[in-house]
């Protein structure tokens, strides 16, 4: 977990460089949507997806993923 701001900013970012078209970054901290959102066009443009997940979000999400598996 990175705090909000540009030290996520940076990491999204870095995280673009490297990874391959049809990879997922899911940020679960509580990024204002607008960045989100942002983000997500950017992203989308490299064939990058981008999910911005609140934390309580996340949980149930990572729940839901250790029920699955």
């Amino acid at each position: 977990m990175v705090p909000a701001g540009d030290p996520t900013e940076s990491t999204v970012m870095k995280l673009a460089e490297i990874l391959e078209p049809g990879d997922v970054i899911i940020d679960g901290g509580n990024s204002n949507y607008k960045n989100t959102i942002r983000r997500g066009k950017a992203l989308a443009e490299n064939g990058l997806a981008y999910i911005g997940l609140q934390k309580t979000k996340m949980l149930l999400l990572n729940l839901f993923i250790r029920i699955l598996v």
